[in-house]
């Protein structure tokens, strides 16, 4: 077998692998192994094929892995899903939120939400409102921008 088909073969391993192991460091080595197929496949020797792969995989590493965390990873280390993810969102009311805890409807992130005010006050159809909290399936919000 040709040396840079078992570095092509090594480089889809990697990818493969990386896809189940968390942190984007394999990917890196991957990469680096796709380098050394193409070196292997110019007749370049092993050692220049080991060497093109440390050296592309350590490029990889410290160049395109934090681009790639910063994509991938929110900054504050918490990455809200569900409905969590909708507090402070921006939303509007397309049916009025009555007094007390009678709900109305709030259109937010193009979906329809029951939602409660926060104050316990009437906010009216078509005012911009912020979700502030859940409970249940029921948004608490109160008037803002």
């Amino acid at each position: 077998m040709e040396t840079w088909i078992v570095w092509a073969m090594v480089a889809i391993f990697l990818a493969i692998l990386e896809l189940f192991l968390p942190g984007l460091t394999l990917i890196s080595l991957s990469l680096g192994a796709v380098a050394a197929s193409v070196a292997a496949s110019f007749k370049a020797g092993m050692s220049v094929q080991m060497g093109i792969f440390c050296g592309a995989s350590i490029v990889c590493f410290v160049a395109l892995r934090p681009i790639l965390l910063s994509l991938f990873y929110p900054k504050n280390g918490k990455h809200e899903t569900n409905v969590q993810a909708l507090i402070d969102k921006n939303g509007i009311v397309i049916e009025d939120i009555k007094d007390g805890n009678t709900h109305g409807w709030i259109k937010v992130s193009q979906e329809d939400w029951p939602a409660v005010s926060v104050k316990g006050n009437f906010i009216p159809k078509n005012t911009k409102v912020v979700v502030k909290g859940i409970e249940g399936n029921t948004l608490s919000v109160e008037e803002g921008v």
